[in-house]
């Protein structure tokens, strides 16, 4: 559940710009074992999106960090009305260097949430993409659902950046719990690696050291990262990153799950806040929704991965409720995850008790407290064992998460065609937390910088479980979120979206102009 900043300031990890590829950036990492252990190589950068969720117009700041905390420079917009969006590009910021990589703070006089996008485009025009949320609040403690390592024969990492959001020094200890039966893991038994160093500056009570407004990579060897554990490599594992001084330096933190086998695959996913003392404001529980669970015979598919944070060993459960895509057959089907200690997962893909053609969403219920992620991924055709370069990730929502307004920081409507292709599109999936109907309405808003009709576009829709709403669509053929009959012919901006009762949002962007990944996910911000 990302929330709120009351400060107005977010935090967006691991920041890039490139405007000539530099050598000291850690794309390429060299390892000793065979194979290179790198990101998909090219010119990677970001672009933070805000938005403005107050109720007047507001000026938007994006100030620019080193990893050290230092300040590097800072952009501003001034006007930006109530519901809309402002892009902040780090490719063409002129007042960034060339190889920049550090944190971007946003901050305004009105509410606002943030998105980062991700964008890792080769030499030979193939794409890398992906989105994760932009944290405010920060957490001592943070579950990461779902991280990699090496995973089978170097192919699969992660890559986590960790900020500061206090303003002193923050100490922070990595505890990895290795899944069973995945990888170098050992059959059956539950293996856990503690990570806390000593002697760090500014930590004497041991703990790696993270700088207030700075940042900590953690990933595989080279010029920028911390090194995973080696006795983590070729493993699937959860990750408990704990501040030892807890104080005044809350920390946030951004995944990057990726190939490193020359395929285009990254997605990214903010990591979880755990907080004890207020379980109905943090991002765990012990129910937890999955929105967008999908297994289609064009070969889309999802996995759940499921974290036990408090009061385990427990048996999961993960309900899987929707329909079969263009049909009216519905489908209620349960999985149990026994004697889970610390980690497990579950793929739609490979479990024969989902239909073909499932669209919906999921349900974890355990007896202990549990973090939940997703991650989508596309081979060309069910099962045929052949992946496409589209990979995405996202939050579970606990179901005390559910709110009845959302915002959604960035929708795209055919925007920047060349035909024959068709461009940029979202699609948004809303889904009733109790399963019942509720009545919803989605208004949207355009930034004028982008040269789409702006609208205000606004439109209410009666929604029973959950519904995907397709912007490229024409009212006619499905809904697409706009008024009936009234969807421009572009559009650029954000949404706001509110309910009769208590809903999750999640946003999954896609297009169809350049060759790779293009295929994005993430959750909606719940706004009072």
């Amino acid at each position: 559940m990302k929330r709120l900043s009351t400060k107005a300031r977010i935090f967006a990890t691991g920041a890039v710009s490139l405007l000539a590829v530099a050598a000291t950036l850690p794309l390429v990492v060299l390892a000793a074992s065979p194979g290179a252990v790198s990101l998909p190589t090219g010119a990677e950068n970001t672009v933070i999106n805000v938005q403005n969720v107050g109720t007047a117009s507001a000026t938007i700041a994006v100030d620019y960090y080193n990893p050290d905390g230092t300040l590097v420079c800072s952009k501003a917009f001034d006007g930006v009305p109530a519901g809309a969006i402002r892009s902040f590009y780090q490719a063409t910021e002129p007042c960034l260097p060339a190889g920049f990589r550090g944190v971007g703070v946003a901050s305004s006089d009105q509410p606002i949430v943030a998105l980062e996008e991700r964008d890792i485009l080769s030499s030979a025009g193939k794409k890398s993409y992906s989105i994760a949320n932009a944290s405010a609040a920060g957490g001592h403690k943070l579950a990461i659902p779902l991280a990699l390592n090496e995973l089978l024969t170097n192919q699969w990492n992660s890559r986590i950046a960790v900020v500061n959001a206090g303003s002193t020094t923050a100490c922070i200890k990595n505890t990895y719990y290795l899944q069973p039966n995945v990888g170098g893991a050992t059959v059956g038994s539950v293996q856990t690696i503690v990570d806390s160093p000593t002697g760090q500056p500014g930590c004497p009570g041991g703990g790696y050291a993270v700088p207030a407004g700075g940042q900590v990579t953690f990933g595989r060897a080279g010029a920028g990262f911390t090194r995973f554990p080696a006795s983590t490599d070729n493993n699937q594992m959860a990750i408990l990153i704990e501040v030892l001084n807890p104080g005044d330096n809350k920390i946030v933190a951004n995944v990057d799950i990726y190939r490193s086998d020359g395929n285009r695959l990254l997605g990214s996913y903010s990591a979880n806040v755990i907080d004890a003392a207020s379980p109905a404001t943090d991002d765990v529980g012990t129910d937890v929704l999955i929105p967008f669970t999908i297994k289609s015979a064009s070969g889309h598919y999802t996995e759940i991965g499921a974290m036990v944070v408090a009061g385990g060993p427990a048996d999961v459960t993960i309900q899987y409720v929707g329909v079969i895509e263009g049909t009216s057959t519905a489908v209620n089907k349960t999985v149990v995850l026994p004697n889970v200690a610390n980690v497990a997962s579950h793929s739609i893909y490979s479990s024969l008790d989902i239909p073909v053609g499932f669209i919906g969403y999921a349900r974890i219920t355990s007896t202990a407290t549990v973090a939940g992620l997703l991650l989508r991924g596309k081979q060309t055709t069910y099962y045929s064992g052949v992946d496409e370069d589209i990979y995405a990730a996202a939050g579970g929502v606990p179901a005390d998460g559910a709110g009845t307004k959302w915002s959604v920081p960035m929708v795209l409507r055919r925007f920047a065609p060349e035909p024959p292709y068709i461009g940029y599109n979202s699609e948004i999936q809303v889904m009733v937390a109790d399963g019942s109907t509720a009545s919803v309405t989605i208004k949207m808003v355009g930034d004028p910088a982008n040269g789409c009709p702006n609208g205000p576009y606004e439109h209410t829709f009666s929604v029973t479980g959950s519904q995907n709403f397709y912007m490229n669509l024409e009212s006619a053929v499905g809904p697409n979120g706009f008024p009936p009959g009234n969807a421009p012919s572009c559009f650029f901006g954000g949404a706001t979206i509110t309910a009769t009762k208590p809903i999750i949002v999640l946003s999954n962007l896609t297009s169809d102009k350049t060759p790779g990944d293009n295929d994005a996910m993430f959750n909606a911000f719940k706004t009072p």
